[in-house]
């Protein structure tokens, strides 16, 4: 049986707004704009700017996910999900969310959390055996992981089948990843881990965005990061979207609950 809960912080990653794309032979071109340059920010650039093929269907089709915006990164629109779940503001702490479900329905007593939360509560949510995934990396678990500071970064991660003898409520393998660029290696090893195998479930959280903030460096990645997984999604693997308001964020999973934080005393 599922539950949706409502509890959520958030985190802090530099912001910076990419600008609008401009046009190319092969449709618009984007640039991810990062406040340093590193090795995984110039992979970023490389990648998105790569062309997709060209759109089976007109430019002004709808995304099926809004927060994926598909246009600004040459990429197909998202197919229809199997199943949408929108959760009531009134139902998770004053803050409305929804899940797209993508080849099958979610994992059965997964709680899902999200609300807000001020930078000082931080401390007193997490524990000191979480595991924490800083900015670029990843890591896997079957423990608790958290990672904060998802500003123009996008959280991404999977949940494994427990190996023979494993309890399966407690020892769940995890894999979470503070998607600073969009890589695609990174992502790959994340729907088919060399340990742990192909993934059951695989989530990214995006961020809902109006008009004017559908080309910034975070709807860019997010949009890039979603539509590559479901296109690569294997068979028997499950993709979500859990989809949330704009701002930063910072996030926990565990075998039976993923907590979903936004900040409220800090805008984007």
């Amino acid at each position: 049986m599922w539950r949706i809960l409502g509890d959520c912080l958030s985190g802090y990653c530099a912001n910076s707004a990419s600008p609008p794309p401009s046009q190319g032979n092969n449709g618009p071109s984007v640039r991810i704009q990062q406040t340093r340059a590193t090795p995984l920010v110039d992979a970023a650039n490389r990648a998105i700017t790569d062309r997709g093929p060209p759109l089976d269907s007109p430019q002004s089709r709808t995304s099926a996910v809004p927060s994926i915006n598909h246009e600004a990164v040459g990429k197909r629109p998202i197919d229809p999900p199997l199943i949408v779940k929108d959760v009531a503001a009134s139902s998770s702490n004053g803050i409305g969310f929804k899940i797209y479900s993508f080849g099958g329905a979610l994992p059965p007593d997964l709680s899902i959390e999200h609300s807000e939360i001020s930078h000082g509560e931080i401390a007193k949510r997490i524990a000191a055996t979480d595991k924490k995934v800083g900015i670029g990396r990843m890591e896997y678990s079957s423990q608790r992981m958290y990672s904060c500071d998802f500003r123009p970064c996008v959280p991404v991660f999977a949940y494994y089948r427990p190996a023979d003898g494993e309890d399966s409520d407690n020892d769940v393998p995890m894999a979470l990843y503070h998607a600073e660029a969009y890589i695609t290696d990174r992502l790959d090893e994340l729907l088919a881990s060399p340990k742990h195998g192909q993934a059951t479930d695989i989530f990214v959280v995006t961020r809902n965005a109006d008009d004017a903030m559908r080309t910034r460096n975070g709807v860019l990645k997010q949009s890039a990061i979603s539509l590559y997984v479901n296109s690569k999604l294997p068979a028997g693997t499950k993709f979500h979207i859990i989809e949330v308001s704009w701002g930063p964020l910072s996030l926990r999973v565990a075998a039976d609950k993923i907590e979903v934080w936004t900040m409220q005393d800090q805008g984007v």
